[in-house]
C-alpha cells in the first residue's frame, strides 16, 4: 500500500527528473515475480560512562519469508513463514506491529517507520537469573514513529534503485553527496523500572527510569556510492548529523512525575547492498539501519538502533518491445 501511494505522490517528480543515459538505463520489463527473506533489528541500549556499562535489550522476534510479484508501478508480496523465534519460556515473549519501508524515488529516499514493540530481554550476564538463558522483561514496551527525508544530489548518475531494488540499471561506477533531515518520535516504558535490582548501584537515583520518551528533530549528511564488477553492483552509504531533542523521563521512585530537557543528539544511517543482475534474473542483499543517540546527561545516554536485512531472488517478465537498454 505505501509503494502504491509513493507511487502516485511522485510519480510527476520521476517523470522530471533527467538521467545521464551513460550512467543510468531501465530494464526492458514490466513485471516481475521473486521471493524474499526479511528480518528485522530493534536493540536498545542504556550507558553509563562513569561505570562504562551498557545495558542492551533485544526483541524474541523473528523474520519472514514470502513471495511477491510487480507489473509497472504496482507491487504485492505475501508473507508465507516466520523464522526466528526464540522459545517464549527462555527469552520472554515479543509482541510487535512493525513497519519499514524504504522509497526510492529518482531524487530522494523516504524511510518511513512506525513501530510498536512489547516485550524485552537482555543476555547481559550480571542480570541473568542463575539457570537461566536470559533475563526477560515481558513488561517493557517501545514506541517509535517517524520519517527520514534524503535529498540526493547527483541523482542524473547515481542509481538507487539499482543498489536497493534491481529495478534499474547502473552502468558506471558512480556516487552523489546526499543530505536529509529526520524527524522521530520514540518511547520507551516500563510497569516499574528500565534497569534490573543488581544493577541499580551502577546509576544514580535521578538516571533510574521507568519510562522515557523523546520528539526529535534533526539534519544529516553523507555520501552513497555504487561499484560495479561484472554483474556484481556493490552498493556503501554512510550519513550523520545532528538531532534537537525535547525529552522527558519518569523516575523509577517518583511515579507519576515528568521530568523534562532539551538536549542535541548524534544521528546516524548506514545503508548497504550486495546485487548480482542478468537480464532476466536477479538477486540483492540490501540492509539500512538507523542509530539514535539520546543523551540524559554527559555520564547518561540511550542509544536505539532500528533497521531491516532483505534478501530477495527475483525474475523478470513481460519484455517491452523495441526497448533499448
Amino acid at each position: 500500500m505505501l509503494r502504491i501511494l509513493t507511487c502516485l505522490l511522485f510519480i510527476q517528480t520521476q517523470l522530471l527528473a533527467q538521467t545521464d543515459s551513460n550512467f543510468i538505463s531501465q530494464h526492458p520489463y514490466d513485471a516481475t515475480l521473486y521471493s524474499y527473506l526479511t528480518s528485522k533489528i530493534n536493540t536498545i541500549e542504556y550507558y553509563t560512562v562513569k561505570s562504562k556499562y551498557t545495558l542492551r535489550y533485544q526483541p524474541n522476534s523473528l523474520g519472514s519469508f514470502g513471495i511477491g510479484g510487480s507489473y509497472k508501478w504496482v507491487d504485492l508480496s505475501l508473507g508465507l513463514l516466520s523464522y526466528g523465534k526464540q522459545d517464549n519460556n527462555k527469552y520472554g515473549t515479543t509482541t510487535r506491529f512493525d513497519v519499514q519501508s524504504h522509497l526510492y524515488p529518482r531524487k530522494f529516499i523516504f524511510d518511513i517507520f512506525f513501530q510498536l514493540y512489547n516485550g524485552f530481554y537482555s543476555v547481559n550476564k550480571e542480570i541473568i537469573p542463575k539457570g537461566a538463558k536470559s533475563y526477560y522483561r515481558n513488561d517493557i514496551g517501545m514506541s517509535q514513529l517517524g520519517i527520514n527525508i534524503i535529498r540526493i544530489l547527483n541523482y542524473e548518475q547515481f542509481s538507487t534503485k539499482a543498489a536497493f531494488s534491481q529495478s534499474e540499471i547502473q552502468r558506471k561506477k558512480a556516487g552523489s553527496w546526499a543530505v536529509g533531515t529526520k524527524f522521530n518520535i520514540f518511547g520507551i516504558n516500563s510497569d516499574s523500572s528500565l534497569l534490573a535490582q543488581n544493577i541499580d548501584s551502577l546509576y544514580l537515583s535521578d538516571y533510574r527510569i521507568k519510562q522515557f520518551s523523546v520528539l526529535q528533530i534533526g539534519i544529516l549528511g553523507g555520501y552513497l556510492y555504487n561499484w560495479l564488477y561484472k554483474n556484481w553492483l556493490f552498493n556503501v552509504s554512510a550519513m550523520a548529523g545532528l538531532a534537537s531533542q525535547l525529552q522527558f523521563k519518569e523516575l523509577s521512585s517518583q511515579i507519576g512525575k515528568i521530568y523534562p530537557h532539551s538536549t542535541i543528539g548524534g544521528i546516524v544511517n548506514i545503508r548497504f547492498g550486495i546485487g548480482y543482475n542478468k537480464e532476466r534474473s536477479y538477486f540483492y542483499v540490501s540492509a539500512s539501519s538507523d542509530n539514535c543517540n539520546y543523551p540524559l546527561s554527559s555520564d547518561y545516554q540511550l542509544k536505539h538502533t532500528f533497521g531491516r536485512i532483505d534478501v530477495c531472488y527475483g525474475y523478470r517478465l513481460l519484455k517491452t518491445k523495441n526497448t533499448k537498454h
